[in-house]
């Protein structure tokens, strides 16, 4: 029988277990949140314009609009009543001014002075053939013009010599208008005869950008923010086209996220200000 040895082998000291590290997980996949299969809700908000205008389906409206109507035309024609026998006295007295303004007028037409410039540059480039053609042209509109007045003037003298003989009261009258006409293009431009009865105070017209601008002018820093963003306006858009509503405008907007129309409305007077209201 024979004895085997095992040769002895060593033991390892102890040492600490290395960790194994972990492997991450890894991210989900994202999940699209807009489906595009979702069919639409089917809901608009749609306002219909009234067929017939609010104020002649009621009767208080109505009413209220024929009398101011009717109170206005009468205001104007007891204002300008009163003040006929000055107008024409006024315009009398500008009949000479209007006369000689007519005179010239006409003068100017019938010998083509618009277009002198033309002949004049054409004679100053020497353009021979340009400054023929300009003549040629001027000599036919004189003709033509010529003969106008012409006829006019006499079948004015005329048209007078038959009412001094058939109607002399009406000659009277025909006179008296010619002589207001004349007036009424003698007057001064910035200074006429005849003004309005009622001082008017026009409005501005109610735009989007003045919204905006109004808006802007609150102080509100995320209504001003998105003023500022100009297209994407974080959510702040107009809803409808801007409508007149009784005697003012209407204009009917989203506010910006987190914007309540509290925060509005507590700035009416900069809000007003901004509206040039």
């Amino acid at each position: 029988m024979t004895d085997t040895l095992v040769p002895a082998t060593a033991e390892a000291p102890d040492t600490p277990e290395q960790p194994v590290p972990e492997t991450p997980d890894a991210p989900p996949a994202p999940v699209p949140v807009d489906n595009p299969k979702l069919p639409e809700p089917g809901v608009t908000s749609e306002k219909r314009r009234p067929i017939v205008a609010p104020w002649l389906r009621s009767r208080r409206d109505l009413v209220a609009t024929v009398k101011r109507s009717a109170g206005h035309g009468w205001y104007a024609t007891a204002y300008h009543g009163l003040r006929a026998p000055v107008y024409a006295l006024q315009l009398g007295m500008m009949a000479p001014r209007g006369a000689a303004r007519l005179v010239a007028d006409t003068n100017r037409w019938v010998w083509d002075r618009e277009a002198a410039p033309l002949r004049d540059f054409a004679v100053r480039s020497e353009d021979a053939e340009e400054y023929m053609r300009l003549a040629r042209l001027r000599a036919g509109r004189v003709r033509l013009r010529g003969l106008v007045t012409v006829v006019a003037c006499v079948f004015g003298l005329g048209f007078a010599l038959w009412l001094y003989v058939m109607a002399p009261a009406f000659l009277y009258v025909f006179a008296a208008g010619g002589v207001l006409t004349l007036g009424y293009f003698g007057q001064q431009p910035d200074a006429p005869v005849i003004g309005p009865a009622v001082m008017r105070t026009e409005l501005q017209k109610l735009t989007g950008s003045i919204v905006l601008r109004a808006l802007d002018s609150i102080g509100n820093a995320k209504i001003s923010a998105a003023v500022k963003k100009g297209g994407d306006m974080n959510g702040m858009r107009f809803t409808s086209e801007i409508t007149r509503d009784g005697p003012g405008y209407r204009a009917d907007l989203d506010l910006p996220y987190g914007v309540v129309p509290e925060d509005v409305m507590e700035e009416r007077q900069a809000l007003a200000s901004g509206l040039r209201r």
